[in-house]
């Protein structure tokens, strides 16, 4: 799990069908590391402070067909 801030959404005419009706968000981190592209599942917006799961359990968290290794599970207060 990672803690990041939500950067911007990501606008693609061309998506994986997996990725059909997904909401794709660049996540920024305060420590330097590079940007990560993830799956929103919680409906967050630019500027929110969000919880990232990676890896094999993100795929299980949108729907087993969708090709991410990233899912935004949580905005923090």
């Amino acid at each position: 799990m990672l803690v990041g801030r939500v950067s911007h959404n990501v606008v693609a005419p061309t998506k994986h069908p997996g990725l059909a009706g997904a909401k794709l968000l660049m996540i920024s981190f305060d420590d330097g590391s590079p940007l990560l592209l993830a799956t929103d599942a919680v409906g967050a917006g630019e500027g929110d402070r969000v919880v990232v799961a990676t890896g094999s359990h993100a795929v299980g968290i949108v729907a087993p067909e969708t090709p991410t290794d990233a899912v935004v599970v949580g905005i923090l207060d």
